[in-house]
Parts: structure tokens; C-alpha cells; sequence
């Protein structure tokens, strides 16, 4: 029998706090499959990773050339380019380039960005049998696993003794 309290094991630090829902975070490695934590409650657990990898190209304009100045592929690069918060990055004004992509920005740092792949958050069990439960932020992410976690005709738990 389950216990009815939810409990997390986090393997990253959960950084919600400081406005930081976005996988962006949550992308470490080169693997392209991050654990962020582990949602439990009994024997029940879900494992919430951050799946794909991120390549986020970062600009500065020079009159009226856009000229690159790095690329971003881990939570680790961002504060480089000013991101310190998801609204650094995400909801920025379209700025057209006449010669390639739109970019996105300026943020406050004055750096644009053409987001050429992000990752994204993805449920797992246990055993690692992929829930295919795809989310964006790690509120919803989470929400999510508690879902599955506490839903007992989930065939999930169809082989879970307890």
C-alpha cells in the first residue's frame, strides 16, 4: 500500500523560484537526457528528465548587421548572453533579419536569438519505460507525474506489488 505523501528526490537543484521553468535549465550534458528529479510517493516513482539538446545562437547588432557571438547549448552558457530567467529568453519581440531567420529580442543584455533546437521535459518510470508525456515547464511536468502517481487504474502500476 502506498504512503499519501509525495515526495522529491532532486538530482538538480529545483530553481523555480528564481523564474526558471523552462528545460533551458535543467540541459547539462551532451546526453540529451537529464534526470531533474524523482516524484514519488510508496514504490511509486516517476522520473522527470529533460530531454533533446538545446543550440540557442546569440547576437549583437552593429548597425544594421546582426553579428554572432556564441552559441548556448547548456544551462551553464546562459548567463554569458544575460539569461537569468525564463522572460530573458522566451517572449521577446520578432527582429527580422532581411538575410536569414527572425531572431528573437533584443533581451535586456541587448543579445538576440535564433532558437535552432531546445529540449524539452519528459516522464519516465522507474525501470526507464518512457511515459511519452511531453511538457514545457517543470510546474507542469511535475503536475503530470503526481497525475500518474496517484491514479491506481494507471497500467503503470499494473505489475507494482504493494
Amino acid at each position: 500500500m502506498t504512503t499519501d505523501t509525495i515526495s522529491f528526490d532532486w538530482a538538480q537543484p529545483d530553481e523555480r523560484e528564481q523564474g526558471r521553468e523552462d528545460s533551458c535549465w535543467y540541459t547539462f550534458t551532451g546526453s540529451a537526457h537529464d534526470i531533474v528529479t524523482h516524484v514519488s510517493r510508496g514504490e511509486r516513482v516517476i522520473d522527470i528528465y529533460v530531454d533533446g539538446e538545446m543550440r540557442i545562437d546569440a547576437f549583437r547588432k552593429e548597425g544594421d548587421d546582426f553579428v554572432h557571438q556564441g552559441t548556448v547549448r547548456y544551462c551553464d552558457d546562459l548567463s554569458d548572453y544575460g539569461i537569468e530567467r525564463d522572460d530573458d529568453l522566451w517572449g521577446l519581440p520578432d527582429a527580422p533579419r532581411a538575410d536569414e531567420y527572425d531572431l528573437q529580442g533584443p533581451n535586456k543584455a541587448g543579445y538576440y536569438f535564433l532558437i535552432d533546437h531546445n529540449s524539452w521535459y519528459d516522464l519516465y518510470t522507474e525501470d526507464g519505460e518512457h511515459l511519452d508525456c511531453v511538457r514545457d515547464t517543470l510546474t507542469s511536468a511535475i503536475e503530470t507525474a503526481v497525475e500518474i502517481i496517484n491514479d491506481d487504474s494507471d497500467e503503470v502500476w499494473a505489475n507494482l506489488s504493494e
